[in-house]
């Protein structure tokens, strides 16, 4: 039996004129009936199923809906993810080994998350950081005014910045920075460099260089003591930055050279300390880390903290949470 569907699709040929494509098919049964050029799908991003319509917005996405469903419940954290397929789920599917995601903080799964604090025993009892309101923090508590990173950060030698300020008001902009990227590359200012900064201070370069040695001296003791604060050894942390973080440490000059801030050598060295169970175990091991706090090795090679109230984590999760100045 001759399908009439197919039969209507057919277009006769005349073998004599040759082949001709078929005309365009303008049925819209196929189509959707409020727009015949839009067919609606369902496609699979992320591990989300989104329904939409050729040519217009997204009917519906499962991704949204389980967005929709952690803004509502006011979560601590900003996504939480299956820890086998990466995909995000609601807040009532959290369980102990869901990895959630916590801005500033970074991934902890659900368990440690509520072995450090930072979600509540259970996901129901969550409770919402209140609007204006920072953790930690009361809400009448005075609000910055300002950006620390742009409140230079002198020099505690008086010679030193003076002798910055010198070179700074005295020498063009472009120079400025090419010296501090050689110094950053090299360790020092580039010869050619070096001469066009003096002729600008209509000095020579043996006393430009003159200059330069106390300021370099002072970038690196204000360096050194944000690094070697709790009692750190500022060359251990150099030298594992140098091998492990070279880019962040070559930002930590810049920052420090063009912004005067050192906040660049507190992430460094914060990153050190998490890391320290994975370059330095023993060092962890045996690690004072205050009153209630004890540290051991599980059959991993995992150095493993106990918190004082009897819960484990992982040491980059406790030095995350309780390390320095987070207490």
């Amino acid at each position: 039996m001759t399908n009439p569907l197919f039969t209507s699709l057919v277009v006769p040929q005349d073998g004599n004129a040759g082949w001709q494509p078929k005309p365009v098919n303008t049925d819209t049964s196929a189509a959707t009936g409020s727009d015949p050029s839009g067919y609606t799908r369902a496609v699979m991003r992320d591990g989300q199923f989104s329904h939409s319509e050729t040519g217009k917005a997204s009917l519906g996405s499962s991704g949204t809906a389980v967005q929709d469903a952690t803004a509502a419940a006011k979560v601590p954290y900003e996504t939480a993810l299956d820890p086998a397929t990466r995909c995000r789920v609601a807040p009532d599917q959290v369980k102990d080994e869901t990895i959630l995601y916590f801005p500033g903080r970074g991934e902890v799964t659900a368990r440690d998350a509520r072995a450090l604090g930072w979600l509540s025993p259970t996901p129901s009892s969550a409770q919402p950081t209140p609007t204006g309101e920072t953790p930690n923090r009361p809400a009448d508590a005075p609000q910055e005014d300002t950006n620390p990173d742009l409140q230079g950060e002198a020099f505690t030698d008086a010679t030193a910045e003076q002798g910055l300020t010198n070179i700074v008001n005295s020498t063009g902009g472009m120079e400025q920075m090419t010296a501090i990227q050689e110094i950053i590359s090299t360790g020092e200012v580039g010869q050619n460099t070096l001469a066009t900064l003096a002729s600008q201070m209509a000095i020579e370069p043996e006393q430009l260089q003159q200059q330069f040695a106390p300021v370099m001296q002072a970038f690196e003791q204000q360096a050194r003591a944000v690094m070697s604060e709790g009692g750190l050894d500022s060359n251990d942390v150099v030298a594992w930055a140098q091998q492990h973080k070279p880019d962040m440490l070559q930002r930590a000059m810049h920052k420090q050279a063009t912004m005067r801030s050192t906040s660049g050598y507190a992430t460094l060295r914060q990153e050190y300390l998490e890391s320290m169970a994975d370059h330095s175990p023993s060092v962890a091991l045996n690690a004072d880390l205050g009153p209630g706090f004890s540290q051991r090795q599980d059959s991993k090679g995992r150095v493993i903290v106990r918190l004082p109230n009897g819960s484990e984590v992982e040491w980059r999760h406790a030095i995350k949470a309780f390390g320095p100045g987070k207490r």
